[in-house]
């Protein structure tokens, strides 16, 4: 005992108090997580009076048929929640896969490239992103309608567009670059598409990844796209959503936290899975 309490006290006296504060602080922030979904956890394993007579402790008894239960009162317009779960499937992943093709080429181009316009595109990039997405709302829903994609799975062709503070980041990625790479390809005979296929493409899948990950996550908890533009295909996001807010959720409260649970489950598990891979790097020793 006295030697972990040398060791810790010699790791004190090694670090810069300033990064103590902010071990701390950080420290007390994902505790306040983890506290949080530990309490989610435990009322979710308990029926409606144990949740009103004890919303803090333990359950008096473990109900785990609630999961079960979530299954069940967790529809959306009459739809099975495994129909949700495929349609929650289809949008996140079709949704991340567009717009990250589309942004990926377009961030090379404006990037790697100088050609008339380029300052310009990327100053409307910037003015897109000030504009509150609400305020042209009603605008895009008629878009939609005309453009016959409301309420429809080609939906998710709106997500292939580069306006995005994304596009503006991983752009920044590939101007870090060193040019030593495109050079030497290039003296190799390689073209400009298989320099940016096989070269730049591989040295920054690592910043990315990381950018995916976070559209995943985003993409998967998005009920206002479901609901708004997608209602004969409700995600699991959007029925969790209209379940809350307009279902007999009063006596049924642990069985919404259990919704809650699984729908949390896939975004860890995901980030749990890939966290190290994408902070990665690929870039050392490209050049002999």
């Amino acid at each position: 005992m006295s030697k972990i309490l040398q060791n810790v006290k010699q790791l004190f006296q090694k670090t810069n108090p300033a990064r103590i504060i902010v071990f701390v602080i950080f420290a007390l922030w994902c505790f306040s997580f983890l506290l949080g979904f530990g309490w989610l956890f435990f009322a979710s394993l308990k029926d409606f009076m144990d949740l009103k007579d004890n919303p803090i402790g333990l359950p008096t008894v473990f109900h785990w048929e609630n999961y079960v239960k979530a299954f069940e009162v967790l529809g959306s317009y009459d739809i099975p929640f495994f129909a949700m779960l495929f349609n929650s499937l289809w949008f996140t992943f079709g949704s991340v896969f567009i717009n990250i093709s589309v942004v990926v080429m377009a961030a090379y181009a404006l990037g790697n490239f100088k050609f008339f316009g380029r300052n310009f595109i990327v100053a409307f990039i910037v003015i897109i992103m000030m504009i509150p997405i609400y305020g042209t709302g009603s605008a895009a829903l008629k878009m939609y309608m005309r453009l016959r994609i409301y309420n429809n799975p080609a939906f998710l062709i709106i997500n292939a567009s580069a306006l995005s503070g994304t596009t503006l980041i991983i752009m920044t990625f590939f101007q870090t670059l060193s040019p030593a790479y495109e050079e030497a390809a290039r003296m190799d005979g390689a073209g400009m598409l298989t320099v940016f296929l096989k070269i730049h493409l591989p040295m920054v899948l690592p910043s990315v990844s990381a950018m995916v990950l976070m559209s995943l996550i985003g993409s998967w908890n998005n009920a206002e796209t479901s609901i708004y533009y997608l209602p004969d295909y409700p995600t699991i996001a959007a029925g969790l959503y209209q379940f809350e807010n307009f279902g007999d959720v009063r006596f049924n409260k642990p069985a919404l936290y259990a919704g809650y649970l699984m729908c949390a489950i896939p975004p860890i598990v995901l980030f749990s899975v890939f966290r190290d891979k994408v902070m990665t790097s690929v870039t050392i020793g490209g050049i002999k």
